[in-house]
């Protein structure tokens, strides 16, 4: 017999909510059911307005910032936009230097798109406890940016180790590590 509580009664565990759904109920075994996709769409098309805009705000957002950015620091690390690779890009080496600032560029739009998908995580759980959500709540993860910023970076590095060492644990990782980043910080401390 284990010395350890089962994970419900973890110390750890007490505070968090208790869904009172159930996803296979006990008369259905695990597997792939196609009317849960036909409950997911039900759920999104009571507010379908509000995600529609609330995805246009994450595209234009997203794109917005993130080519430009990019755009710029293939600019200044290799002499051009296209970046290595492109017909007509690169004609230099990078030095350390430019390489640092793509960096840094990267980073900068991190910041600022990581909260913003966060936001559409939080969105989509409230949506799904019967919370009305509205579209300006897509900017909701930015109270926790240094945070949803952070754990996209760790998941991140991760998630490129697991793919070098093995495919398929990759997978396993970016599923394990979503999920998990939903629940921890993307939702606010109770």
């Amino acid at each position: 017999m284990s010395d350890f509580p089962p994970p419900h009664q973890h110390q750890g565990y007490s505070n968090y909510s208790r869904a009172t759904y159930v996803p296979n109920p006990p008369d259905r075994p695990p597997g792939i059911y196609f009317d849960y996709i036909s409950k997911a769409w039900n759920v999104v098309n009571t507010n379908l307005t509000t995600w529609i805009l609330a995805t246009l705000i994450l595209l234009v957002v997203t794109y917005g910032v993130n080519l430009p950015l990019s755009f710029l620091g293939n600019y200044l690390a290799y002499g051009s936009a296209l970046g290595a690779g492109f017909p007509g890009g690169a004609s230099r080496t990078p030095s350390t230097t430019g390489i640092l600032i793509s960096l840094g560029f990267s980073l900068l739009g991190a910041m600022i798109t990581y909260p913003i998908q966060a936001g559409i995580f939080y969105m989509a759980v409230k949506q799904v406890r019967g919370i009305q959500v509205s579209p300006g709540e897509i900017f909701s993860g930015y109270s926790r940016a240094g945070h949803v910023v952070l754990a996209n970076i760790i998941m991140g590095l991760l998630i490129g180790v697991s793919f070098l060492l093995l495919i398929v644990p990759s997978f396993y990782v970016t599923g394990a590590l979503g999920l998990r980043q939903v629940g921890r910080s993307c939702l606010p401390r109770r």
